[in-house]
């Protein structure tokens, strides 16, 4: 699998991050899946550990509407599909993670992503497959976030996000 999880433990905090699986190629889907499945349970136990965490994620799957230029609610492409919103919902919903970005940005449409093919790339139809997530108890922590769309070095925007957290 090309799936990555990487995690630091701090006292009482852990930032993981996190890559999923592309689905482009032989196998992929099933391989993205399996993953999406794996992640899925794994956030399921940490969400109800006394530990708090940062998921830094490229899930390569954008959530809502807002996170996927129009032209592409319209394809049939891993990434936006039914079963992977319906996916990212479970986390969100049901586990109580909450996406860092969409709770300062509720509706304001955003990419993070720009598929390589296109033109101009940051004026070009995007996704927002980056995400922040926290745990129920840091829902409190975070001050200010971004994507910072000025940073050329990758065909992905950094999200940045500001939290204020003791260091106890």
């Amino acid at each position: 699998m090309e799936g990555r999880y990487l995690q630091a433990d701090f006292q009482r905090l852990s930032v993981a991050s996190v890559l999923a699986p592309a689905a482009d190629e032989a196998g992929g889907e099933q391989a993205r899946d399996a993953f999406m499945e794996a992640f899925l349970t794994h956030t399921g136990k940490t969400a109800r550990k006394r530990r708090q965490y940062i998921i830094c994620a490229n899930l390569r799957t954008a959530h809502r509407d807002e996170d996927a230029d129009s032209f592409f609610h319209r394809q049939p492409v891993s990434g936006f599909l039914p079963h992977e919103r319906a996916w990212m919902d479970e986390l969100f919903n049901q586990q109580g993670y909450l996406d860092a970005f969409r709770s300062l940005e509720a509706d304001d449409r955003a990419a993070s992503w720009w598929p390589e093919w296109a033109r101009n790339w940051r004026r070009a139809a995007g996704w927002r497959t980056d995400y922040q997530m926290l745990t129920p108890g840091l829902h409190d922590a975070l001050e200010d976030g971004w994507i910072d769309t000025d940073a050329g070095f990758s065909d992905h925007a950094p999200v940045v996000m500001d939290y204020r957290i003791s260091p106890e």
